[in-house]
């Protein structure tokens, strides 16, 4: 059975690839300037950015609450070395 960190960092895991997902779709909108205008382009773009480094945070030890950085692998980490808490 499955503790309540394990199912939240589960969750996190998710949150992870939507993150990423979230910058590398950011450049997309500059494909569409000429059609959208150059002031809703960059500012599709820079909220893209934003939303995915935001996402970024939540990529974190449901014990302590440490970040992870978000290129850190998740099927290696399997302790958190802050405290110590089993993560998967």
């Amino acid at each position: 059975m499955k503790h309540a960190h394990q199912i939240q960092f589960e969750r996190a895991k998710k949150i992870r690839l939507y993150a990423i997902l979230t910058y590398v779709l950011s450049p997309l909108p500059l494909l569409l300037n000429p059609i959208l205008g150059r002031g809703i382009t960059y500012g599709l773009v820079v909220s893209l950015i934003v939303t995915g480094f935001t996402l970024s945070f939540k990529y974190q030890c449901p014990a302590c609450g440490q970040v992870f950085h978000i290129t850190k692998n998740p099927k290696k980490l399997t302790i958190c070395q802050n405290c110590k808490t089993r993560l998967i």
